[in-house]
């Protein structure tokens, strides 16, 4: 699953998602702002720029873990020069399923996902200037023959779009 920040909203959305039910939790917002939601592991994530490994010999409480019978679970930041754009969040329900070689990879692909989205949303605040039609990145459109977009790729559901 894919958090970005929502800054309007001040809270972490989901974007993308993939597993049973994935595309009801598109769209989902958690406050960053202090409160009881402030202490799930992706809002400390964001906010602590720092990943967090979970691996339990039982289930994750329904609080904590998406899907039933998570056992392990790695929330990795989403930034771009320090800057944190959100979270990265894997769950298995297999137990110690993470250690701290996953928490190096996957931190080093929080890192590439942010330069992505920084990327692209230069690319998309610059299009208006080009000449180009102004349409968010990931939100439905076509592509340049007039083909509608693709917005799945196989179960994951996404929606790039949240400043």
């Amino acid at each position: 699953m894919i958090r970005l920040h929502d800054e309007r909203a001040r809270a972490l959305r989901v974007v993308a998602a993939a597993g049973p039910g994935a595309e009801a939790l598109i769209g989902q917002l958690c406050p960053t702002r202090r409160g009881r939601a402030s202490l799930t592991i992706g809002v400390l994530s964001f906010v602590s720029k720092r990943p967090i490994l979970i691996n339990r010999a039982r289930p994750l409480l329904p609080s904590e873990a998406y899907w039933p019978e998570v056992r392990s679970a790695l929330v990795s930041p989403i930034r771009a020069q320090e800057r944190p754009m959100g979270v990265l969040r894997l769950e298995a329900t297999r137990r110690f399923t993470f250690d701290d070689e996953d928490v190096k990879v996957f931190s080093i692909l929080g890192e590439q996902i942010g330069h992505v989205i920084e990327r692209a949303r230069a690319l998309e605040d610059a299009a208006p200037q080009a000449g180009r039609p102004d349409r968010p990145v990931g939100q439905p459109g076509e592509d340049a023959r007039g083909r509608p977009q693709a917005h799945r790729a196989g179960s994951c559901t996404m929606s790039w779009r949240s400043r």
